[in-house]
């Protein structure tokens, strides 16, 4: 059996009619379902070699309103990490500035007073406990334990005490430094 003509295309109008009335309910539907997302942005925060105490400055002062009309979290996270991030980067400066000063006085063959007997890398820990109550070490004068030393005088297997020697503290400071003691093949120094 044939179909007629005009039933045929009045099929296929209606056919393309729901087709068409189908894309355009799904339109709708997705325009609905559209919603904003949460979004992490990665801002970068420029600051000229010449404007790090200002952009500091400005920082502090941005946290400080920020934190006063008390915006988002977020807003002040981002304002506090900017601050931070220039503040380490002009605390890191200064302490490499150090460094080299320190090197070029190495160099120099002057070397800085030292702050502690031993360097970082050799690391040493406190006693524990409180100690005795009466001291039995031996006490030097600091003016004379240089002729006392070349004497043999002082016995440098037990320990001792160096009395009156913040006259020559920076002295004393230079010359029993862990490298020194540790270079020193003359005399004959228990090292822990």
């Amino acid at each position: 059996r044939m179909i007629p003509r005009g039933s045929c295309f009045f099929a296929m109008k209606g056919s393309a009619l729901l087709l068409g009335f189908l894309f355009a309910m799904m339109e709708i539907q997705s325009a609905r379902s559209v919603v904003l997302q949460d979004t992490t942005f990665s801002m970068s925060f420029r600051v000229q070699k010449d404007e790090f105490d200002r952009a500091l400055a400005e920082t502090k002062e941005l946290l400080a309103f920020a934190e006063e009309k008390k915006m988002s979290q977020n807003t002040i996270m981002f304002i506090r990490a900017a601050r931070d991030k220039v503040d380490f980067a002009l605390k890191d400066f200064a302490r490499r500035q150090e460094e080299e000063a320190a090197a070029e006085a190495r160099k120099q063959g002057t070397a800085p007073v030292p702050t502690s007997l031993t360097d970082k890398e050799i690391g040493v820990k406190a006693l524990k406990g409180e100690g005795a109550k009466k001291c039995s070490i031996k006490k030097y004068p600091a003016s004379d334990l240089v002729s006392l030393l070349k004497n043999g005088k002082v016995d440098l297997r037990k320990p001792f005490i160096i009395t009156g020697g913040m006259k020559s503290l920076d002295m004393m400071r230079r010359m029993f430094t862990s490298e020194n003691l540790l270079t020193n093949t003359e005399i004959q120094i228990k090292y822990l």
